[in-house]
């Protein structure tokens, strides 16, 4: 994906370049100010529209003209490369020995035995240029999140900024107005304009007036295009004196918007010169005290310009059926192409490809699919994994022998953003789109980590330590908290310990379900399972835990009921609260309920938000008196 998007972005700039030179040598000074900023709009679009646009027959190539050209380059012994060419050269070669048949690229004749066929480097090596275009395609997507943040940031600060403070708002001819009381630089967005309240008992109408401008011209707008240009190409510098051109625009015609309402020419240039010591606080909104002041004092002296002038915009239309022909011409777009892709990911040879299509798709290394997860769809990435593969989870510092062999997603709880989770086979990097198509047999061993989430499928051998056992543990304990809690302990629980843990569900299908739990070690003949009850469990909940063990054919299990827990009273949690405010613990209710479950106390029933913030929260935060 990220290929793609760089050489469009490429072809993009390429575009954007071509169609701007000749309005800056040529046009931007003129008091053209509609086709100026109708020119600049076109070539913002044209450059987003144009490299999707593959009009075959305006290639150079099938032009007679060039084709005439290229046929007396060849005679001349001058090598070009095209299509065309090679095919003719190859061609030539056949004639000239009749008795081989050649694979011609214009004719359907197949190579015998004896054909002599040249050299073909191996497909699936690797090029000394791979990692560094890896990290060229880091850079790209790095500076398009930064481009794209920054001016998430402007947007936010700018929406926040145009409602907090105001003195009074009001709505003049569809034109939201709002008055700062603080000294603010006045600016204009969509269809509201901010402006300080000394600038508006002074010169009020002259400055809302040229923000008018601004939005009566829909400016706004045309920022929103050249955000998108500028996130596609932050990397090409022609963007940025574009946006400056763009903007000059702006300013030339809100300043003449001005001046068509019975404005004194003379007092409003003045007002500019003294707005000049006043900076933009809004680099992505329209604001009247913009710099080039001289420009703009300039444009307005020029007289108006003759009708014939505003032909002058039409270069573009040439010009973009050049950058077309371009596009179209495979000589030329093809190998820029192929460098970027052969840069980005290795084609695996005709041989592997057909090994690949005969592997059944329950035997696939990696699935991407949408799996139930209860009433849910859950994207999920699904590792199917042989029978002793070494799994080593970094993040929890556990490393296994996995003895039956499943679907990873079953092992690990599966994602709702599938996307999140990096996906890697011997370390290189892929997505649902490049997925190879693989047979999980090649898998030795899957290394598990996160922050951020990140599976690295190794198929190369590897020498498993003899400290890596298998993950089937032999003894398993249900804890029952009440008709309500329950969860699954590897080994024989302690008693005493009810601290607050997530409970488990009996359902199959959910995320995180006992069934799970308990998928590996019910294949053990030597498994020991303890069912711990509290006081607080009925014979119902028991009965259901022991049915449970029954339908997975678990039959040694110990039942040990009437496990007492001790809960705490409102005034032992209240106690234990003024205890921490007296250490200085500052409030925060995930750090509280952390710190009482390390002690080890039983605050289920402090779940209930109500029952805490009538106990816990006022010991920290008294309630205001009524």
């Amino acid at each position: 994906m990220m290929t793609e998007l760089f050489l469009y972005s490429i072809k993009s700039a390429f575009v954007l370049v071509l169609l701007y030179a000749p309005y800056a040598l040529l046009l931007h000074h003129e008091k053209c100010l509609r086709r100026n900023r109708l020119t600049l709009l076109a070539i913002l679009g044209l450059s987003l529209l144009l490299p999707l646009c593959n009009v075959s027959s305006w290639s150079m190539d099938n032009q007679p003209l060039v084709h005439r050209a290229q046929v007396q380059m060849i005679e001349a012994g001058i090598p070009i490369h095209t299509a065309q060419a090679e095919a003719e050269t190859v061609e030539a070669q056949a004639e000239a020995n009749s008795d081989i048949p050649v694979l011609s690229a214009t004719s359907n004749t197949v190579a015998t035995e004896e054909t002599p066929v040249a050299p073909i480097s191996n497909p699936t090596e690797e090029p000394a240029s791979h990692d560094w275009f890896q990290i060229v395609s880091i850079l790209f997507a790095i500076g398009m999140t930064f481009v794209l943040g920054v001016r998430l940031a402007q947007f936010c600060r700018m929406g926040a900024v145009i409602r907090r403070g105001s003195l009074w708002q009001e709505k003049v001819n569809g034109i939201r107005i709002f008055c700062h009381s603080e000294q603010v630089t006045p600016f204009s967005w969509l269809n509201n304009i901010v402006i300080g309240d000394k600038d508006y008992n002074s010169n009020g109408r002259e400055i809302i007036l040229h923000e008018e401008g601004h939005i009566r011209h829909c400016h706004s707008l045309d920022i929103v295009l050249l955000t998108v240009v500028q996130m596609l190409q932050w990397w090409n510098p022609f963007v940025f004196l574009l946006a400056r051109h763009l903007r000059d625009v702006h300013e030339y015609e809100a300043d003449d918007y001005v001046l068509r309402h019975d404005i004194d020419p003379q007092a409003y240039q003045m007002l500019l010169l003294q707005s000049v010591v006043h900076d933009a606080s809004f680099p992505l909104a329209s604001s009247f005290n913009h710099s080039l002041i001289k420009n703009r004092i300039k444009m307005m002296s020029l007289p108006q310009p003759k009708a014939w002038m505003r032909s002058k915009m039409l270069y573009v239309i040439p010009l973009s059926m050049l950058a077309l022909s371009v596009f179209a011409t495979p000589s030329i777009i093809e190998p820029i192409e192929s460098s970027v892709n052969q840069l980005a990911e290795q084609e695996t040879s005709s041989a592997e490809k057909l090994a690949t299509d005969s592997i059944n798709k329950k035997e696939l290394m990696i699935e991407w699919k949408l799996e139930s997860i209860g009433k849910r769809k859950a994207a999920v990435y699904c590792i199917r994994i042989p029978r002793g593969t070494w799994i080593e989870n970094r993040y929890k510092k556990e490393s296994y022998i996995d003895e039956v062999g499943i679907n990873f997603d079953m092992d690990f709880s599966p994602t709702i953003f599938a996307d999140s989770t990096i996906i890697k086979i011997d370390g290189v990097v892929y997505d649902k789109d490049n997925l190879p198509k693989r047979h999980y047999s090649e898998i030795k061993k899957i290394e598990y980590d996160r922050p951020p989430k990140t599976i690295n499928i190794v198929t190369k051998d590897v020498i498993i330590p003899d400290t890596v056992k298998d993950n089937v543990p032999r003894v398993q304990t249900i804890v029952l908290h009440n008709d309500k809690w329950r969860y699954v302990v590897e080994g024989k629980w302690q008693e005493g310990d009810w601290s607050y843990r997530p409970h488990n569900s009996w359902l199959k299908g959910t995320i995180d379900n006992i069934y799970d739990y308990f998928y590996f070690s019910k294949k053990k003949p030597d498994l020991k399972v303890y069912i711990f009850a509290s006081t607080d469990v009925t014979q119902k909940g028991i009965d259901r835990a022991v049915n449970f063990l029954n339908e997975l054919d678990i039959k040694n299990y110990e039942i040990i009921k009437d496990i007492p827990i001790y809960h705490w009273t409102d005034e032992q949690y209240r106690a234990w609260a003024e205890k921490q405010k007296a250490l200085g613990v500052k409030y925060s209710v995930s750090a509280l309920r952390a710190k009482l479950i390390s002690e080890k106390v039983d605050i289920s029933e402090m779940d209930d938000m109500r029952r805490w913030n009538r106990v816990i929260r006022p010991v920290f935060k008294p309630e205001k008196p009524k």
